[in-house]
C-alpha cells in the first residue's frame, strides 16, 4: 500500500481523482451533488441560491442570467470563472463555500455548452451531464432548466 495521498489537479485535463470524485456521487449518499441538493431544498435555499450566484468569484456583482441563461454570456468570462469556481469546490474552508463552487462550476458547465456548444470538463460526458441532471429537479428557475439542457447539450 502506498503512502501518496491522490490529489486533485485543478488545472484542466483529465484527472482521475476529480474523475473519481464526480463518479462517487452516483454511488454514495454524501456525494458532493447530493449535499448540493440537500442545501437547494433546504428552508432558505432559494435565498442562498441567489446570494450564491450574484457575485462573481473575483467579488465582482453579476447579473448570471444574463451570463449563464443566454447567448450574450462571454464564454471566455465563463471558461474564468469555471476554473475558479473548481478552485473553490476543492479548497473551501467551509461546506457552504464548496457548495458555492459546485453549484457555480455545474451551471457554468451547462451554459458553456447550451449556448456556445463548449465542452469545459474534459470528464467523461456521461458523468457531467449525470450529475448536471441529478441536480436540476431541484434547482428552481431558470437553473433547472440550464442545467437540464446543458446535459442535453453535452450529448
Amino acid at each position: 500500500m502506498s503512502d501518496d495521498q491522490r490529489t486533485i489537479d485543478t488545472g484542466g485535463g483529465d484527472d482521475p481523482a476529480f474523475r473519481t470524485l464526480l463518479e462517487l456521487g452516483r454511488v454514495q449518499d454524501t456525494r458532493p451533488t447530493s449535499t448540493l441538493r440537500c442545501r437547494l431544498v433546504a428552508a432558505g435555499g432559494t435565498k442562498w441560491l441567489a446570494k450564491a450566484i450574484s457575485v462573481d468569484f473575483d467579488g465582482n456583482p453579476v447579473d448570471t442570467k444574463v451570463m449563464l441563461c443566454s447567448k450574450n454570456g462571454d464564454i471566455d468570462i465563463i471558461r474564468a470563472q469555471y476554473q475558479l469556481a473548481k478552485q473553490c469546490f476543492h479548497k473551501a474552508d467551509d461546506e457552504d463555500a464548496r457548495m458555492r463552487g459546485l453549484l457555480w462550476y455545474l451551471l457554468l458547465m451547462a451554459a458553456a455548452a447550451e449556448h456556445h456548444d463548449v465542452r469545459l470538463s474534459s470528464q467523461p460526458v456521461e458523468t457531467v451531464a449525470g450529475a448536471l441532471l441529478e441536480v436540476a429537479p431541484d434547482l428552481p428557475d431558470p437553473w433547472g432548466d440550464l442545467a437540464a439542457r446543458g446535459a442535453m447539450a453535452m450529448g
